[in-house]
């Protein structure tokens, strides 16, 4: 079954648009739609350590792009993946994630 993919307007379009790779960069988002659980499918996919994971009841993911990781929860009652963020990755954090 397929996901819903929400994504943060500010956080993550205005800064994906800004980029060279735009297209690269959605495609890879867009991924997610089909399986967004690290291990399975395509996509450099990963749970966020236990201590950083909980928003809202939500664990939290991230997905490689290139330099840049997107992170996103999932809703599994609705079938939706909300990515509520998109930056370079400058060090080996992930700031308060």
């Amino acid at each position: 079954m397929s996901y819903t993919i929400l994504v943060h307007k500010d956080k993550v379009l205005d800064h994906i648009h800004k980029l060279e790779n735009t297209r690269k960069h959605e495609d890879t988002i867009q991924i997610l739609a089909d399986n967004p659980y690290p291990g399975s499918g395509i996509g450099d996919k990963k749970q966020l350590s236990d201590k950083f994971t909980e928003i809202d009841n939500q664990k939290l993911f991230r997905i490689r792009s290139g330099q840049h990781r997107a992170i996103y929860s999932i809703d599994e009652g609705s079938k939706t993946i909300f990515v509520f963020d998109f930056f370079k990755k400058k060090s080996g954090k992930y700031g308060v994630y």
